[in-house]
């Protein structure tokens, strides 16, 4: 005779979280949208330095930190390039970015739509 395993109530729900977290694993693997990733922050001016994957960052877009620990949305108030500000910045600049909480090295950055 065949054993019929039954799946318990706990069991489903861990396929389900399962699956659901694969989907956005997915979408962010894709990196729609990802403008580039952190390479250092500096506490005490409270700033990131981001190498820039694709052109299109400017002052003033709405950015999202992701990474481990890592999950905030903010505007760009300050942007330096080599100590000097500037408005928008290309494809393999490193510039320095005023954050609003804490980064982490290697977090990614997305540009998003407030």
């Amino acid at each position: 005779m065949k054993k019929i395993e039954k799946e318990s109530p706990r069991i489903k729900k861990r396929a389900a979280k399962k699956t659901a977290g694969k989907a956005v694993k997915k979408k962010i693997r894709k990196n729609e949208g990802e403008i580039g990733r952190v390479v250092a922050y500096f506490s005490i001016p409270q700033a990131a330095v981001v190498e820039v994957k694709r052109d299109g960052l400017k002052s003033g877009d709405s950015i999202w930190f992701r990474g481990h620990t890592t999950d905030f949305k903010q505007a760009i108030v300050s942007m330096q390039l080599d100590g000097k500000p500037v408005q928008s910045a290309k494809k393999k600049q490193q510039i320095g970015i005023q954050v609003d909480s804490k980064v982490r090295r290697n977090d990614k950055v997305f540009k998003i739509d407030f």
